[in-house]
């Protein structure tokens, strides 16, 4: 769908100019719970929230000028949540149905800080922000990027589903609570700064805690100030968890965050983890099939695999150099391929379990969606089959009251 933009608009300049005029200052996902902030903020290009649909605009008059301005100050706070804003509004209006708008009308009001509180909300007027102290810090939820893409994501599903909102449902009102930290997620991951920082803090196994997976370290931090157990050790909430559903009427309705109830923000991270937990497996079978391409690419193109010509060593042009045997298996790049590929794949044996090599994708596909003999999913290749474990799926156990995703 074509998103019309509209003018951009010049901010009015206030006293106190920034540092530069080439972008704003904004976090990658949260400013986090340390002193100094463990990740620096990075300069962006100037957002404009006056684009259509889900067009939105902070309340502060006069505005501030553009600028990368120093860590703390109004200003800051006001450009952060403005890049964090446009960041997830541009996301969304990929996929939104044309003459998408939010609840209130074209323009969804942003009040930065609404008063003393450890808290934000979205009421289809506004979201609302505030600011709390606690261990001699004042902590602004308006200026963490999960917080604000969170809120975001309520009313972008408000938008789409009006009927969630007031649904009488447990379930219902965790999922609103989930979808909001999952735009929190994806609109992080719109940053290629935190796609390479993650990557590398995890060692490409995203099923690790990280950066990406913990939301809004800052306020948790601020909470367990004051209520230890409230929320988790070291954020708000932890899309990596291992919470399995249960039926809302068999829940506590509160508990420690260490716990599962039926509070909504607590339930919610049983679909939140599901989500997390599936990228990571798609991620990982994207993966292993890009190591099989690689693997026959080498196979079909590498000199030291064409049994015709010998192998060669180093600088020496000499057909052998006095190796022994034959040149296939001799290519250093297959051998390096060979160990980061799960045992047991190969074209044979594959076939010999009965993997049809005809579907698409090709047999790495095929292998990773195979239903063997007792009818349950595997996932995974050769010897590190596993079943599937997906937590809301029934499995061989027709006691649990898990669907299949």
């Amino acid at each position: 769908m074509a998103v019309s933009a509209s003018r951009r608009r010049q901010p009015s300049r206030t006293s106190g100019g920034p540092s530069t005029v080439g972008g704003v200052n904004g976090w990658q996902d949260d400013p986090g719970d340390s002193l100094p902030p463990a990740v620096p903020a990075e300069l962006r290009p100037v957002p404009d929230l006056s684009i259509a649909p889900l067009r939105m605009r902070i309340d502060v008059t006069p505005a501030p000028a553009a600028g990368a301005y120093e860590l703390g100050t109004p200003e800051f706070r006001y450009w952060s949540a403005a890049e964090a804003l446009e960041r997830g509004a541009t996301f969304w209006r990929q996929f939104l149905p044309e003459g998408t708008t939010w609840q209130p009308g074209e323009e969804l009001r942003v009040l930065l800080d609404e008063g003393e509180d450890f808290n934000a909300f979205y009421d289809r007027n506004a979201l609302n922000f505030f600011h709390g102290t606690a261990g001699g810090r004042t902590v602004f939820s308006g200026e963490s990027p999960d917080i604000v893409c969170h809120e975001q994501g309520h009313g972008v599903l408000d938008a789409l589903r009006p009927e969630l909102f007031d649904a009488g449902s447990i379930e219902a009102a965790a999922f609103h609570e989930s979808f909001a930290d999952i735009c929190a997620i994806m609109a992080a991951l719109q940053l290629q700064s935190l796609r390479v920082a993650i990557l590398s803090d995890t060692r490409s196994d995203l099923s690790r805690s990280s950066r990406l997976s913990r939301l809004a370290e800052q306020l948790g931090w601020a909470i367990r100030q004051v209520s230890p157990d409230a929320v988790d050790a070291d954020c708000l909430r932890n899309a990596v968890n291992s919470f399995f559903y249960h039926s809302p009427e068999e829940l506590p309705t509160q508990g420690p965050a260490a716990a599962l109830s039926s509070e909504p923000h607590s339930f919610s991270r049983v679909f939140t983890g599901a989500f997390f937990a599936s990228r990571c497996r798609i991620g990982r079978r994207r993966g292993e099939q890009w190591r099989q391409i690689s693997q026959r690419i080498d196979q079909r193109f590498c000199p030291a695999r064409d049994p015709v010509r010998p192998r060669r060593r180093g600088n020496d042009s000499r057909p052998d150099s006095g190796a022994s045997g034959r040149g296939t298996g001799s290519c250093r790049c297959t051998r390096s391929l060979a160990r980061i590929t799960p045992s047991g794949i190969g074209r044979r044996r594959l076939r010999a379990r009965g993997y049809p090599s005809s579907r698409p994708g090709g047999i790495g596909t095929a292998a990773a969606g195979h239903r063997g003999r007792s009818g349950r999913r595997w996932f995974g290749f050769g010897s590190q089959q596993r079943a599937c474990r997906s937590r809301l799926c029934r499995g061989s156990d027709p006691a649990r009251s898990y669907r299949c995703w």
